[in-house]
């Protein structure tokens, strides 16, 4: 599939195990800063109806909410 490459459009952004707050933070990247730029790899919707993307750090498909990624 294709990989997007985007911007993190927010002063820190939180970097979960899965799609929402209820997962974990990702413990070998547990924040991006802003202007880092990310692989989008799918998009999936938490249980409130919120986008998340999928994004690949350090071989592994980890999670972020989109309203604070810049297409």
């Amino acid at each position: 599939s294709p990989v997007t490459i985007d911007t993190v459009n927010t002063i820190v952004l939180n970097v979960r195990t899965g799609a929402g707050t209820q997962y974990n933070k990702y413990d070998k990247c547990p924040q991006l800063k802003k202007g880092y730029k990310v692989n989008i790899t799918g998009v999936t919707k938490d249980k409130q109806g919120i986008q998340w993307y999928g994004i690949l750090l350090y071989n592994k498909i980890v999670f972020v909410c989109s309203k604070y990624i810049t297409l």
